[in-house]
């Protein structure tokens, strides 16, 4: 169930809308997340099928997407959405591999783990630049 929350017209205020794409993001993170950003919606997306449709659906302002998403890799995703600047994160990938996939979606890389002022600095980047 989606924690975002659709106007009459059916979407989410661009302006504000955070969609985070990583399988085991805590309850915790995204709370933090929405009280440290702007206050906007997030929406927790747990597979890049789901990222996908949540970005088609609520058009979001800012992303944040694991590399390594249990069905397919977070770079793809963020191509396929085509919204540049997204955050692509990962703990596993090597630091070369983690830089040549961002640059291939045209993305911010950051390597786990991240602290939410990190996150949310790199979220705020994103919704000043989509303001």
């Amino acid at each position: 169930r989606s924690n975002c929350r659709a106007t009459a017209s059916g979407s989410v205020p661009r302006a504000r809308a955070v969609l985070v794409m990583e399988e085991r993001a805590s309850g915790e993170g995204v709370v933090g997340l929405r009280r440290e950003g702007r206050g906007g919606p997030v929406c927790l997306a747990r597979s890049g099928a789901e990222g996908r449709g949540m970005a088609q659906r609520y058009a979001p302002a800012a992303i944040v997407c694991d590399l390594a998403l249990p069905d397919e890799d977070g770079d793809d995703v963020l191509l396929a959405i085509g919204q540049p600047g997204a955050l692509l994160v990962s703990g596993a990938a090597h630091e070369a591999d983690l830089t040549a996939a961002a640059e291939r979606c045209h993305a911010r890389a950051m390597a786990k783990p991240l602290s939410l002022d990190d996150v949310v600095g790199a979220v705020r980047a994103q919704l000043g630049a989509a303001s």
